[in-house]
């Protein structure tokens, strides 16, 4: 990760985490999450502790661990957001993200 300076522009990440087991019911299970930080490694910390998204939440609590398996870097919020919006809309298996290279879309 880059230290804060002033005038250095950090760039965002989106992150794909994978559960080592799913959480579900027999209908659906979810295997994978997709989110956005700064430094993605301070918020898979985050997600450990059960403070941010549900899903992790209820896997922390159930002590199924996960990992982030992926990661693409975007050198402003809009890109990084943008496509964890088109990832969640448009790659119904999020196991393609595993294939996809860093930076380009499937």
């Amino acid at each position: 990760m880059l230290p804060n300076l002033p005038g250095l522009r950090r760039p965002y990440y989106a992150y794909l985490i994978e559960l080592y087991s799913p959480l579900g019911g027999s209908k659906h299970q979810a295997r994978f999450y997709l989110g956005i930080a700064r430094d993605y490694l301070a918020r898979l910390a985050q997600h450990r502790l059960g403070k941010g998204a549900k899903m992790l939440k209820f896997a922390a609590e159930r002590e199924i661990r996960f990992e982030v398996v992926k990661v693409w870097e975007f050198t402003t919020y809009y890109e990084a957001r943008a496509f964890e919006s088109w990832a969640k809309r448009s790659v119904k298996n999020h196991r393609r993200l595993l294939a996809m290279p860093t930076g380009e879309r499937i």
